[in-house]
């Protein structure tokens, strides 16, 4: 059989006449009219600098967010808690999603300290309560107890505390016991040294001069300088 191919029909151009009642320069398109290029060019420009501008006014309150908050952690070491701290004085100025966002931390984290702010103002009233006790124990034996005193104290009195909570809490508070000075050795002998050895065997009676002698040394501060003394004496019968 003999193949017949069929022709497709030629695309007829349209009229200018049914453009649009735009002109020239407005298509349809299903029956609506296309905007022109500079229409479009126009929006894309107001959209763009309406995003430069947001990105400018969250940059300055991100620099104004960071030198609040490096003024307020230089003010001690603590500084995990106190970055709580400082998102809930600025929530209300800056929102708490920029502030965790600036600073690097989680919203989550934010509110989970914000709901133990009870339980914290609890433990802190403990907390003042037991350092009372502390000064007034200090106090009663002349601010000579140390940590280990004022705990067993409190011990006796029925207190279950812990004893490094109690040196925390005279350490923050600057309550200090007094100390017995170490005895400082000034003489150390040599390891190495051969031993010397004991001629009189602990014996120093004398029945005339010169049988026994005794010496040491010793040193003397004089105004910034050291001096030392060596003296020896015969043990016997004047």
């Amino acid at each position: 059989m003999r193949e017949v191919r069929r022709r497709r029909p030629q695309r007829q151009p349209r009229d200018p006449a049914h453009l649009g009642t735009r002109g020239r320069g407005a298509a349809t398109f299903g029956g609506r009219p296309q905007t022109g290029g500079a229409e479009d060019e126009l929006a894309r420009s107001r959209a763009e600098n309406a995003r430069l501008t947001k990105a400018e006014k969250e940059w300055q309150l991100g620099r104004e967010i960071l030198r609040r908050a490096a003024a307020h952690f230089c003010q001690g070491d603590e500084v995990t808690p106190r970055r709580w701290d400082f998102i809930s004085a600025n929530a209300g100025a800056f929102g708490v999603q920029r502030l965790c966002r600036v600073l690097g931390v989680s919203r989550s984290g934010y509110y989970h300290w914000h709901a133990g702010a009870p339980t914290r103002a609890a433990r802190q009233e403990d907390e003042d309560a037991l350092v009372e006790e502390i000064r007034e124990i200090h106090a009663e034996h002349k601010e000579t107890y140390g940590a280990l005193r004022v705990h067993a104290e409190l011990r006796g009195f029925g207190h279950t505390v812990n004893r490094k909570r109690v040196a925390r809490l005279m350490r923050k508070h600057r309550i200090v016991g007094r100390h017995l000075r170490r005895r400082k050795l000034t003489t150390i002998p040599d390891p190495v040294a051969p031993p010397i050895p004991d001629l009189v065997q602990h014996d120093f009676t004398a029945t005339d001069l010169d049988e026994r002698w005794c010496g040491d040394i010793t040193y003397i501060q004089v105004g910034a300088a050291w001096l030392y003394l060596a003296c020896v004496v015969s043990r016997g019968v004047v």
